[in-house]
């Protein structure tokens, strides 16, 4: 049986953003369907990435000119955000055609360097290390099998975890998700640092060194 990389309803917002116009003034990221999958308007969506990665700021103070893989960057802002705050050395998104359509061209108007791996081609990545990997609200909302393929490619590689989501001990499959994630590295909810996006939390986490 094919891998299935989105559900049904990520299937039809790919659908409408494939049919979004891109204009040269950035536009687009007000659009109504931008608006569904991201914390809306823009400006509070800056707040939010700026918030959230002087979080990652904060709990990891030796995180100099990282290499990082964000799994869903929706339109680019927080790979835009974490570029003005902390910077890097080079930036991944992995993500559906769709969006890294709309996150190139975000890029392309904002000077913002970035690599595009589309979802399916996650393999390509297996060799590569990484200092921190971020996802951003997407790992309950991606079938399954699918997140777990991802990461059973690339978590082992990865130094630093950064998770925004629902709470893991109640979701079924993000529990199995984090289960996964155990193996490898230390993993702790945020308390004191709350996350702006309803009903989700800040986990963060360090390898385990065996």
């Amino acid at each position: 049986m094919p891998e299935e990389y989105l559900d049904n309803i990520w299937k039809s917002m790919c659908e409408e953003l494939d049919k979004l116009e891109l204009d040269d003034d950035g536009q687009f990221i007000n659009s109504e369907i931008v608006n569904k999958f991201t914390v809306s308007p823009p400006i509070v969506n800056i707040g939010v990435c700026a918030m959230e990665t002087i979080a990652i700021k904060q709990a990891f103070p030796s995180l100099q000119n990282p290499s990082v893989l964000e799994i869903g960057g929706g339109y680019g802002n927080f790979c835009h955000i974490f570029n003005h705050i902390l910077g890097y050395k080079d930036y991944t998104i992995l993500d559906t055609n769709s969006m890294l359509r709309v996150a190139k061209k975000f890029h392309e108007i904002t000077q913002i360097q970035c690599n595009y791996i589309p979802t399916e081609d996650y393999i390509s990545l297996k060799e590569k290390k990484f200092d921190l990997l971020v996802a951003n609200v997407c790992l309950s909302e991606i079938p399954y099998q699918h997140v777990l393929n991802i990461l059973e490619c690339v978590a082992k590689n990865c130094s630093r975890l950064f998770i925004i989501d629902a709470d893991y001990k109640i979701v079924d499959n993000l529990s199995k998700i984090f289960d996964y994630l155990h193996q490898y590295f230390e993993i702790k909810q945020v308390k004191d640092f709350v996350s702006l996006q309803k009903n989700s939390f800040i986990y963060l986490g360090r390898k385990k060194y065996v």
